[in-house]
């Protein structure tokens, strides 16, 4: 590179320009959101309208109450076939011991939970219960004092068929939720009553 090219190069890099495009091409904020430097990036890419599968546990009753009611967060375009076997794995390391797993992995047949959909919603087991949603608008903020992350998300409209005309009719619109987590950390499927002697 010769000292010409050497210098514009460094020109680009102090006004945060990419080297390799035309004139005018910013860099992105490595640091976070304009305005807010040191937010980290995960946070600006959850401020957009972000799409996903998004996996919860679901019980009645603190004797089956799970400490962490999100299970997890899959891309938006995988399939169906996956998300069936994920719902289900998940599921299982979380209520079978070790024999049940080794011997439902040799005849997946026997297992007594499988995966069932209902339009965009994907579910298995009985208390606790994990579903898969379809979600938009997905954003995780995370409290500055406690720590705690707050999960919003909302759900796609829910329809079912009509009976009498074969119409698909509307049962509810579009429903936004939220969670405050309870733990720090990494997810954990741990049942709080389980083991309670």
């Amino acid at each position: 590179m010769s000292r010409d090219e050497i210098g514009v190069a460094s020109k680009h890099q102090q006004n945060n320009e990419c080297p390799n495009q035309p004139v005018g091409c910013l860099q992105p904020e490595k640091t976070g959101l304009a305005g807010q430097p040191g937010t980290p990036i995960w946070q600006e890419k959850m401020r957009r309208n972000q799409k996903a599968w998004l996996l919860t546990w679901e019980w009645i009753g603190d004797h089956a109450a799970v400490e962490d009611c999100i299970a997890g967060i899959l891309r938006p375009r995988i399939s169906r076939q996956a998300i069936t076997e994920i719902v289900e794995t998940i599921y299982a390391v979380h209520e079978y011991y070790v024999t049940e797993l080794a011997s439902y992995s040799r005849r997946p047949k026997e297992n007594p939970y499988k995966s069932h959909w209902d339009q965009n919603h994907c579910f298995c087991g009985h208390n606790p219960s994990l579903h898969a949603n379809y979600v938009h608008q997905l954003t995780v903020d995370e409290d500055p004092i406690s720590g705690l992350e707050k999960i919003s998300w909302v759900l796609p409209p829910l329809y079912r068929m009509n009976s009498s005309t074969w119409e698909r009719e509307l049962v509810r619109g579009e429903y936004p939720k939220s969670v405050t987590r309870t733990i720090i950390g990494p997810l954990s499927d741990r049942e709080i009553g389980r083991y309670k002697p």
